[in-house]
């Protein structure tokens, strides 16, 4: 899978632009910037599909570099319950968009 995903990458890598604002890793944990050249992000999505996720290390260096506002966009609240195992103040500023899009939904009604 991973060189499947390495070959596929690499096809449109010509196309690819360096992101346009900071993106967290879940591979490593840690920030790639907006100068960071496509065959790096390519090469870190590649470790990503591979590894294990560091989310509490991508958490805790997005607080250090003072990211407050989080938004979990799937359902069930996962992500939210392991936020609350790393950062409290985090937990509670936490945004699930599953209320949101139920609330907007039943709005209509």
């Amino acid at each position: 899978a991973r060189e499947k995903l390495r070959a596929a990458l690499e096809s449109v890598e010509g196309d690819m632009r360096p992101p346009r604002c900071d993106v967290f890793m879940g591979a490593t944990g840690e920030r790639v910037t907006a100068t960071t050249p496509p065959a790096e992000i390519t090469r870190l999505l590649c470790d990503q599909l591979t590894s294990c996720a560091l989310w509490e290390e991508s958490i805790r260096g997005m607080m250090k570099e003072g990211v407050r506002q989080f938004y979990e966009c799937g359902p069930m609240q996962q992500l939210k319950g392991m936020m609350k195992r790393i950062d409290e103040e985090a937990f509670e500023a936490m945004v699930c968009m599953d209320h949101i899009v139920k609330n907007e939904k039943e709005k209509h009604r």
